[in-house]
Parts: C-alpha cells; structure tokens; sequence
C-alpha cells in the first residue's frame, strides 16, 4: 500500500485544468495571504480588547508570531524564493485585527486535511507524478504540524 493511497478519494472531482504550476501558485498565494494576517495581528495592540490579561495579550502575540513564521517557511518551501510576497490590503489588516485563534484553526486543520486529499486524488486521476505529489503531501502535513505547535 502506497503512503498516497491513504488519502484517495475516487469520488471527489478534481479540477482538469489544474496543473503542478498552479496547485503551487494556488499554495503560494494562500500562504502569503496568511503570513499578512498573521504580521497584521502581531501590530495591533491589546488586540483582544481593553479586558484582556497581559498572559492573554502575550499568548496572543506569541502565537501569531510563531504562525506567520510557519507561513512564511512554508510559502518559502513552496516557491523557493528568498522572501514572502508581501501582501498590502485592508480586508487583510481587517482579519488580523478580529482573528479568533479557535476558529481559524479548526478552519485552517479542515483546509489543510481536504487539500491532502485534493492533490493525492489530482495525482491519481490527471497527473501521475507521484513523486512529486509526496513531495505537496509532506508539505502539508508540515504546515499543519508546525501550526499545531504554534497554536499551543
């Protein structure tokens, strides 16, 4: 049993116009959008509000400094680039300032676990470049290894 077989879904519909280029473009852009909130959460203060503790606010900071790190090695991962793509927008700046931690990360584990399975299953209908699909797999599964601990 292959370690891609894991995450085959032979009924989900894959896009046919996707290729490598964009599955990765598609990377490169959502991790560089998450680094943005994650540098615009760590600029605001007292984020959480006029009642938050200083152990909250310190927590807060802490956690959105060690998320934009993941993000940023990540995106770095994808694109072998030098520097993430910096991203100037409001809509931006509007969700780091009103992030909540408990949300966003049962959202973000639920992408990262259906992106697994998308580009497992592209491989297996459209590709066939396994090599490289372990390669977006491992990728992933890093992302959300990291965040894990970031989250703590």
């Amino acid at each position: 049993m292959s370690f891609l077989t894991l995450y085959y879904d032979p009924a989900l519909e894959v896009g046919r116009e996707d290729t490598r280029a964009s599955l990765i473009a598609a990377e490169a852009e959502r991790l560089s959008r998450q680094y943005a909130v994650m540098m615009h959460a760590t600029t605001i203060p007292r984020r959480l509000g006029p009642d938050a503790s200083s152990e909250e606010l310190a927590a807060d900071k802490k956690r959105a400094r060690r998320a934009a790190h993941v993000f940023e090695q990540c995106y770095l991962a994808w694109t072998k680039r030098k520097t993430v793509q910096k991203q100037k927008d409001e809509a931006l700046l509007q969700e780091g300032a009103t992030l909540i931690w408990d949300n966003w990360w049962g959202e973000h584990q639920l992408y990262l676990n259906r992106r697994v399975v998308y580009v497992v299953t592209w491989c297996e209908k459209i590709s066939s470049d396994a090599r490289w699909t372990k390669t977006a797999v491992v990728r992933l599964q890093n992302e959300h290894r990291w965040l894990e601990y970031a989250m703590r």
